[in-house]
Formats: C-alpha cells, sequence, structure tokens
C-alpha cells in the first residue's frame, strides 16, 4: 500500500525555491502582454472587389485557402515543428520511404522499431485544411 505524506503549513521554503520563483515572476512581467501576440480584433479595412461566390470577393476566396491568415503564428510553429522532428529523427533516426508514385511528394514514410510485432500507428494527413 501507497503511503503519502501530508505538508503542512509549517513546510520551508528553500532560498533556492523563492529565488526560482522571483526570477520566473520577473521575466513574466517583463515579457509584456501575451495578447499582443493575438490577432487584430478586425481585420484592416479594404475596397471589396466584386462578389465572386456569395459575398466573397477574390480576395476573401484567396484568404479562405491561406492557413496564414488565420494561423498568425504559423511562422513560430512551423518551426517549433521542424526543430521537434530534428530531434525525434536524432533519437529514432529516418523513416524508410516508399514511392507509390512519380511524383516525389508521392510516397508513404515508415519509421520501424527495434521490437518484434510492435503496435502499428498510421497517420494520414489531409494537406492544408
Amino acid at each position: 500500500m501507497k503511503q503519502t505524506q501530508s505538508h503542512s503549513a509549517s513546510t520551508k521554503v528553500s532560498r533556492r525555491v523563492l529565488i526560482g520563483a522571483a526570477a520566473a515572476g520577473t521575466v513574466a512581467l517583463a515579457a509584456g502582454d501575451a495578447s499582443a501576440q493575438r490577432c487584430p480584433a478586425t481585420p484592416p479595412v479594404r475596397a471589396k472587389g466584386p462578389a465572386v461566390w456569395l459575398d466573397y470577393d477574390q480576395q476573401d476566396m484567396d484568404e479562405l485557402y491561406d492557413q496564414s491568415v488565420f494561423a498568425f503564428n504559423q511562422r513560430q510553429v512551423l518551426a517549433r515543428s521542424d526543430a521537434n522532428n530534428a530531434i525525434a529523427t536524432a533519437v529514432i533516426g529516418k523513416p524508410e520511404h516508399f514511392a507509390y508514385g512519380s511524383d516525389p511528394v508521392e510516397g508513404v514514410d515508415v519509421w520501424k522499431t527495434r521490437k518484434p510485432n510492435p503496435p502499428v500507428l498510421i497517420y494520414l494527413h489531409g494537406g492544408g485544411w
């Protein structure tokens, strides 16, 4: 049976914990308002062109297919993804690539494990959407 210790109000706080908390608070305050990274509440004003479909003009239609319009931090997210992929590849190795078409992007990457009869994870990415 696992026993748990109860902590009372008399638990001492070490100097290291106190200084670390103070440093973290200072960094958080110096970083500024996190909402500065958010999209503007309203899009910039522009003259709309002729309607292409419903009340959307051509620029509206183009923006509907452009994720950077909706993902304001797309570059940061992709950079973090690239960095994490590099770390994972360094740990587990590069995948084996199997082509199913003539275009280089028409292929399947397979990462193999060293264990016999492992579970299988299949991930199908549907593209930009």
